[in-house]
This record gives structure tokens, C-alpha cells and sequence, in this order.
């Protein structure tokens, strides 16, 4: 009798087993939600993260095409995924030279869309999305950037500009301001490096990264303190811990910053890493080597487990690059996608995630036309009721195994 409740025991382990490994599966579907083949019309080269309403219609711009050659701004809507073009850019040749968006936008409560042009325009506009009349803001000086725009809780705008081509003066980058409700534009900070698209606290700080500089000439994380013009190097990158750090940065609940390099790590392919935030330590999380990524470039997303997601550009000969996750319980970087090299995917944004855990991102050249695409990896998680039905096989079995025994047991005792 003992020895057959031991294996009922058993078996009903190996059941919570299988539970709680399908209750933690989840999977990934690729699709093209958008392919910018029509250049004259939906414009290409869709560039940045996209950006969230809080309807979950998602906002993004291309830097080129569209009805006037100068780009436009675009949404997809979250219920049909139905792309509209809502603002096509001017030619070059318009007073105001604004054109060519890139990078991420900005939106405001009042349905306010805010961004920033690159190529040589390099102005910060604003858009209504009730009125649809588009408003330059300010004209930025500097070289010309593809980040975009990053606000905090005041509605206090900042962006990024890159060092000028060779010969032209000023050669450095900046980060500058420009207040909410304002027009006026303040520099923040110049550096000698170029540095990656910045994100902001709960507080307002601000904080980037150096493609380059710091103590070992790799790259190094900054902090311009909220309401100040202080810069804090508060890590630098020494090729074991990374190496030319490539992407936007992400913040957890606890302070603790998160983000990729293109270089460094194990195998020199990149790491993604971790900045502590009491000890101002980097710390590579985990190493790509090739058969994972390599060479992990733009923005990284983070859900409410601590699990970050992105982008990486592959080795230009089987791929051209991939999406990953890193999962915070393993420690591992996990593929989801693999961009086949002949398909010209050049995802170098990274990704941003939706309440259901789906993943978005763009390239700027894949498709027939080499216009690039939006795409989405919808994730899916087990049915409840299959979880349900394991779970209540397993507290059943026991039972089962000692009703049956105790009547083998009575017939024999007769």
C-alpha cells in the first residue's frame, strides 16, 4: 500500500512539474503589420521606437517619402491595426525646413505629438492631432540626430544632438532642453562622444550613454541631475563588461538602469548589461555569441518581471540580426525572431511591448521596395483551463491511488 502511494506521490509531482513548466511557456509569431512599399504615399524608412497613446494605437514617423518626398508621421490603431498617414512632411525646400522625422515622438495628454526632424533639418516640432496642423518649435543647433524625444512628468522636453561632419565647428555632441509650454531651447550638457537616445526618472534625471570616452575609451553612463545642468559619469564600460554601448536605456522600479552594447562581453559580440543603482556598477547580465545575437543595438524594453527585450543587426551573412528576450530568471538570452539576411531587415530601434506582452518594432529597409516595415511578435501563453485540468489530475491521483488501495486491502483482509 505504501509503496503504490509513493508512486502516486510521484507521479503527482511529475505533474505540478509539467504545470508549472506550461503555465511559464510562452511563444512568439512573427508578422509584418506594415511593409512601406509605396513610397509616394506611406513614405519609408520608418525610424525610432514606437510610441503608445493611451488608447494603444501606436505613433511613429518615416524619414523619407510620403506625398511631399519629406517624410511622415503615421498611426496604427490598436483594435484593427489599420495604418493611416496623418502628416505628410514638406520638401526640403520649404521655409521652415522641416522634414525628415526620425526617432522617437512624444505625446502629451491634450493629443500633442512631439519630435524631432534629422538629415539636415534638425528642428523639434509639435503636432495636433485634433487640429492636424504641425508647428516648428525650435531650430536645434548641432549635427543632425535620429534618437527623438524624451519627456518627463512636467512635460519638459529633451533630445540629443550628434557631432557635426568633420570641418563644420562645435564638434561635439549635446543634450538640450526645451521647457513645457516654451519654445526656447537650452543645451544641457556637451560631450565628445556621440551619445544613444536618453530616457528620464520618476524625478526627472536624465540619463544616457557614450558610444565612446569614459576611463577605457568604450563608452560610459551619465546622469544629468533633474533641473540642473551636473553631469555625472556614473560608470564606464571596460570591454568585459561591454564594450560601445548602442542603445536607449531602460529604468526598473528600483532605479536600476538596463541597456545593450554592440561590442564587449565574452565573445565580443555584446552583452546585455546592468548598472546597479546604489553602486553605480555595470554588470554583464549575459554575453551574445553568435548563435543568440550579435552586435545589440537601440532602444531595450522591460516588463513587469524584469525581463528585457530588443534588437540585435546580426553578421550581414546568414542574418540580419534578430529579437531577443533576456530572461531575468535564467539569466539567458533567449532568440525569438531571426531576420533572414535576404531580407534586408535593418531593426537597429529596438522594441517596445503593449499591455498584453507583444513585441513592436521597425526596420527601415526590408520588403520589395526596401522601404522597411512595422512588426509585431504576438506572444500567446497556455490556455487557463489546460493549467487547470493538470492541476486538478494532480491532487486527484493520490486520492484515486489510496481509494483503490484501501479496497484491495479490505478484499484481502476477508
Amino acid at each position: 500500500m505504501r509503496a503504490r502511494l509513493i508512486i502516486a506521490s510521484m507521479f503527482s509531482s511529475f505533474v505540478l512539474l509539467i504545470i508549472v513548466t506550461h503555465a511559464n511557456a510562452e511563444s512568439y509569431s512573427f508578422q509584418t503589420l506594415v511593409s512601406f512599399d509605396n513610397a509616394t504615399v506611406d513614405g519609408y524608412s520608418p525610424t525610432g521606437p514606437l510610441t503608445f497613446d493611451s488608447d494603444g494605437n501606436m505613433w511613429g514617423v518615416t524619414t523619407y517619402g510620403g506625398v511631399n518626398g519629406g517624410g511622415t508621421i503615421f498611426e496604427i490603431t490598436a483594435d484593427t491595426h489599420t495604418f493611416i498617414t496623418q502628416f505628410d512632411f514638406g520638401p526640403a525646400s520649404t521655409s521652415n525646413a522641416c522634414y525628415s522625422p526620425a526617432g522617437r515622438l512624444v505625446l502629451d495628454s491634450h493629443g500633442n505629438i512631439f519630435g524631432q526632424t534629422g538629415s539636415f533639418s534638425n528642428v523639434v516640432f509639435k503636432y495636433s492631432t485634433t487640429s492636424h496642423q504641425l508647428t516648428v518649435l525650435s531650430h536645434v543647433a548641432g549635427g543632425p540626430s535620429y534618437a527623438g524625444l524624451v519627456t518627463d512628468s512636467q512635460g519638459n522636453l529633451f533630445g540629443i544632438t550628434s557631432i557635426p561632419p568633420f570641418g563644420a565647428p562645435n564638434q561635439f555632441s549635446t543634450v538640450f532642453e526645451i521647457p513645457a509650454n516654451s519654445q526656447q531651447i537650452t543645451t544641457l550638457a556637451t560631450f565628445q562622444s556621440d551619445i544613444s537616445p536618453l530616457v528620464t526618472d520618476s524625478v526627472g534625471n536624465i540619463f544616457g550613454v557614450t558610444g565612446a570616452g569614459g576611463t577605457s575609451n568604450v563608452g560610459s553612463i551619465f546622469e544629468i541631475t533633474a533641473g540642473t545642468h551636473n553631469v555625472i559619469t556614473l560608470a564606464s564600460f571596460d570591454g568585459s563588461n561591454g564594450a560601445y554601448p548602442g542603445g536607449g536605456l531602460a529604468i526598473d522600479s528600483l532605479g536600476n538602469i538596463f541597456g545593450v552594447t554592440t561590442n564587449g562581453g565574452a565573445s565580443n559580440y555584446g552583452t546585455v548589461f546592468k548598472l546597479d543603482a546604489g553602486s553605480h556598477v555595470i554588470t554583464a547580465l549575459a554575453s551574445f555569441d553568435g548563435s543568440n545575437g550579435q552586435r545589440a543595438s537601440g532602444q531595450v524594453a522591460i516588463d513587469s518581471d524584469g525581463n528585457l527585450y530588443g534588437t540585435t543587426l546580426g553578421d550581414y551573412v546568414t542574418n540580419s540580426g534578430n529579437v531577443f528576450k533576456f530572461d531575468h530568471t535564467t539569466e539567458t538570452i533567449i532568440p525569438l525572431a531571426t531576420f533572414p539576411f535576404q531580407s534586408h531587415y535593418w531593426a537597429n530601434d529596438g522594441v517596445v511591448l503593449d499591455a498584453n506582452g507583444n513585441i513592436y518594432g521597425t526596420d527601415i529597409s526590408s520588403g520589395s521596395f526596401r522601404g522597411g516595415s512595422v512588426f509585431e511578435l504576438l506572444r500567446s501563453v497556455p490556455e487557463p483551463s489546460s493549467v487547470i485540468h493538470l492541476l486538478a489530475l494532480s491532487l486527484f491521483l493520490p486520492v484515486l491511488f489510496r481509494s483503490k488501495t484501501l479496497r484491495m486491502f479490505n478484499r484481502r483482509s476477508h
